[in-house]
């Protein structure tokens, strides 16, 4: 007899859609897309488009599932990244 043994491969990642609105400190909106593995990985790859666009001090990052032109008029965001504190810098993840 012969031993079968069974594979899953759907915990494997996979590339997703993602595209955000990211604001600029004077509330300019930049709006990206890219395909990611993790919305994580998404978060990053905004924020370098964001920093190769100009934008030197981002105050709200909000990223959606899919793309940007398929998205919902009133689709909520999968994460937000707001700044918080103006004096000290920084996001933080709502």
């Amino acid at each position: 007899m012969s031993n079968i043994v069974h594979v899953d491969f759907s915990a494997r990642k996979s590339e997703r859609a993602f595209s955000a609105d990211v604001y600029s400190f004077d509330m300019k909106k930049y709006r990206f897309q890219v395909v990611a593995t993790s919305i994580t990985e998404a978060y990053y790859a905004f924020v370098a488009e964001a920093v190769q666009h100009g934008v030197n001090v981002i105050r709200c990052i909000a990223i959606y599932l899919g793309l940007a032109d398929q998205r919902a008029e009133y689709q909520v965001p999968a994460k937000v990244w707001q700044q918080y504190d103006p004096v000290a810098g920084g996001l933080v993840e709502f």
